[in-house]
């Protein structure tokens, strides 16, 4: 009796285990990244492109707790948000582009990863309210978007990503 209310409870706690880890996902984020574009001074206004003529693969959004509860109306309210659809893809690097402000902006606590061939080519703390779309990265602090409301359009279409274990 004692043996299978022990197996009972395991069986139980594994699968509780298994449907937290499939919306609240394990994320091992690779240390490194590329930055291309990051070979000069940058000065107040001018524009960064991190993703021109950059091929990418796949575009990985994971939010915080917070975070979450401040994205705009539209874009699922999921942890981690993904896409690898060439037309999104192809729209995003066109209109990723931001102005630098020279500041820094210590909240960020979400971030993006993008990737080229399983390579981790940018990867970027960001912040996203209602008509405010910004990142914050050690090379060149807080830069707000330039198209902000095209960029959160485009968050739209990312679909949610249900693994238990992410590895980004």
């Amino acid at each position: 009796m004692k043996k299978n209310r022990f197996i009972l409870i395991t069986f139980l706690l594994i699968t509780l285990a298994i449907i937290y880890s499939l919306f609240c996902p394990f994320i091992i984020v690779k240390p490194d990244e590329k930055i291309p574009f990051m070979n000069k001074e940058l000065n107040v206004g001018d524009t960064i492109s991190p993703l021109k003529n950059i091929k990418i693969n796949s575009v990985y959004l994971v939010f915080s707790r917070n975070d979450i509860k401040e994205l705009p109306i539209g874009i699922s309210k999921n942890k981690v948000l993904m896409t690898n659809e060439k037309e999104i893809l192809e729209e995003l690097s066109k209109i990723f582009v931001f102005k630098y402000t020279g500041k820094d902006l210590a909240t960020c606590e979400s971030y993006i990863c993008i990737y080229n061939s399983n390579e981790l080519i940018f990867k970027s703390t960001l912040s996203i309210k209602d008509t405010l779309w910004g990142l914050q990265n050690r090379s060149y602090g807080w830069s707000e978007a330039v198209h902000n409301i095209r960029l959160i359009e485009i968050l739209k279409k990312f679909k949610p990503c249900y693994y238990p274990i992410l590895f980004l």
